[in-house]
């Protein structure tokens, strides 16, 4: 048994990118559930929160490794004969760099936001009635579900430029395996 080789700098973002992801992604359910279980909210809460910033900062991860792999990106070769889907290959890189880059500048705000909704009050040290909490929640979830598009939207270039144009990062091979042989 044998680890996979890890792969060059220029060659993690399809590895990276998909951790925050998820963790954006999952926060809004821990804000869901601390709005349904109140007694627990505050854990909730505070547990969205990490998430956003683990998340958030894995975003500065996947956009710097995104802009390393775009450079060396091997491109198939009928892809750089034909000129119109080069270019087309090109916009969509350049939209999905952009895009990426959206996300993490939305996602430091919101996570910046949200920061300031959980702790504002202690820092104040003032008391927020509970319907106004609810409806500050309410907000803010509704805005990260618009933002969220943008993750998705972002996720989704990056798959065309994968699966649709055959972008592929650079990998370090790994040792040859030998063929299992049946009893």
């Amino acid at each position: 048994m044998f680890l996979p080789p890890i792969p060059p700098w220029e060659g993690v973002h399809p590895i990276i990118i998909h951790f925050p992801i998820a963790l954006l992604l999952v926060a809004p359910v821990l804000i869901v559930l601390g709005l349904i279980y109140r007694s627990q909210a505050r854990g909730f809460f505070y547990s969205a929160l990490m998430l956003m910033i683990i998340g958030t900062l894995g975003a500065y991860l996947a956009v710097a490794s995104g802009e390393a792999t775009a450079e060396v990106a091997e491109r198939p070769a009928e892809l750089m004969q034909d000129m119109v889907q080069f270019n087309a290959m090109n916009a969509v890189l350049a939209e999905h760099s952009e895009m990426g880059e959206t996300v993490r500048w939305v996602f430091t705000l919101l996570t910046l936001v949200y920061a300031g909704i959980l702790l504002g009050p202690m820092f104040l040290k003032k008391t927020i009635p509970i319907r106004i909490i609810f409806v500050i929640q309410i907000v803010f979830l509704l805005l990260y579900g618009g933002c969220s598009l943008l993750v998705a939207q972002t996720g989704h270039l990056g798959g065309r430029l994968v699966h649709q144009y055959g972008l592929r990062a650079p990998v370090n091979p790994g040792p040859d395996v030998p063929e299992m042989k049946g009893d």
